[in-house]
């Protein structure tokens, strides 16, 4: 069953129940910013119980805006106590609490069309959910969203187009599935569904499953080699919690209105951004949700090119690539992109097989010229299947 706000369906890139956090634990890190905020009826009732709380109302510019910015100060917000709890909470009950911190830490919101997008903010150190954890429940969020409405309400509206609903049903669906430990599986599962997505999902065979699972193993080693790590799918729990979060993502960020080329890539995006993982694991530092957050934005065009390792890179047509592909100090890059140009279309060699050509083994170097590339570069290569 669709969620509802306002008589609008909410899509939330993650899975019920499934995340958790500790206030203890974390420090209260989100009660220590700069500001907070709500809508004006909550912002009057704040004021109204504590008077002196005007002082610190920002200046509004905008007389329509829904949401109203109030002024806090280090180390911590005005009501934190020292035992941790908030003191508007405490004297005047949770409803009184605004906005942000009431739908803290899913207070990322957006608006496709008639959807509202009710994402996660990172700034709380949210966990795959362990016992004693406060739960991340879509039905808690959704009360708060509308115990707020003004400012949902508020935000513009994307394009439709931006995220079908059809697309938005397949995702919603994969988000459902039952978590695995087997993360290939379900990397496989997603594009051989992804395949359809106009069409209402539904599980494929578990023969096709394996065939793809096995494709997605062979890339993962081949991504491996190129970046000498031994793959060990650290933080495989994590990534697949937020693997609807990068697919949302990465749709949002497609450059042209084609949903089917950024499907078709999912798998293999995820399945680079794994092996990313293990070399940030590698140099010691764990994999958590947050860490797997950065590591895709951070990494979003590097994965990308990762992914595509196994494919034959072809320049277009348009011999505009000249502004654009060539445009660098960095010559190791260009000797990549002159190759793929100049020799390529007769060769007909893999990415991963040009930069053995080239003689450009070292580890460190091949991540270093796929980080220089750019997507106005990207934008005028072909990999074809």
């Amino acid at each position: 069953m669709t969620s509802l706000l306002a008589g609008h369906p909410v899509y939330f890139p993650f899975a019920d129940g499934a995340l958790g956090y500790s206030c203890v634990e974390c420090g209260f890190r989100c009660c220590k910013g700069a500001g907070f905020g709500g809508t004006r009826s909550e912002v009057v009732q704040l004021v109204a119980r504590y008077p002196s709380l005007a002082m610190f109302v920002s200046p509004q510019r905008d007389p329509e805006a829904a949401y109203v910015q109030l002024t806090n100060f280090s180390p911590s917000c005005f009501f934190l106590r020292d035992d941790g709890l908030c003191r508007v909470q405490s004297d005047h009950g949770r409803a009184l609490k605004p906005y942000v911190c009431r739908t803290f830490p899913v207070n990322a919101l957006g608006r496709v069309g008639e959807w509202f997008i009710a994402d996660l903010n990172f700034l709380c150190p949210m966990r795959p959910l362990r016992e004693g954890d406060s739960p991340i429940l879509h039905a808690d969020v959704l009360a708060d969203l509308e115990a707020s409405r003004e400012i949902p309400l508020g935000l513009d509206a994307e394009p439709e187009d931006k995220l079908p609903p059809a697309l938005i049903a397949l995702e919603t669906w994969l988000r459902d599935r039952p978590l695995v430990d087997d993360v290939l599986a379900r990397f496989a599962e997603a594009d051989l569904v992804s395949a359809r997505w106009e069409r209402p999902p539904a599980a494929p065979s578990a023969m096709l499953v394996e065939a793809h699972r096995g494709y997605l193993s062979g890339l993962r080693a081949l991504v491996g080699r190129f970046l000498g790590v031994e793959p060990q799918l650290n933080g495989a729990r994590e990534l697949a919690l937020l693997a609807p979060r990068i697919r949302l993502a990465l749709l949002q960020q497609r450059r042209t209105p084609i949903v089917s080329d950024v499907l078709a890539r999912m798998g293999r995006h995820l399945v680079a951004l794994s092996v990313w993982l293990d070399v940030i694991a590698q140099l010691g530092t764990p994999i958590t949700l947050g860490v797997v957050e950065q590591a895709f934005r951070n990494g979003t065009l590097f994965c990308e090119l990762l992914g595509q390792l196994d494919r034959v890179p072809q320049t277009g047509e348009d011999d505009s690539y000249q502004l654009t592909m060539y445009r660098t100090r960095e010559p190791e890059l260009l000797r990549v992109l002159q190759f793929i140009h100049d020799e390529n279309p007769r060769r007909r060699l893999t990415l991963a097989q040009v930069f053995d050509e080239l003689g450009l083994t070292d580890p460190g170097t091949r991540a270093q010229i796929l980080q220089s590339w750019t997507p106005e570069a990207l934008g005028h290569i072909l990999f074809e299947t």
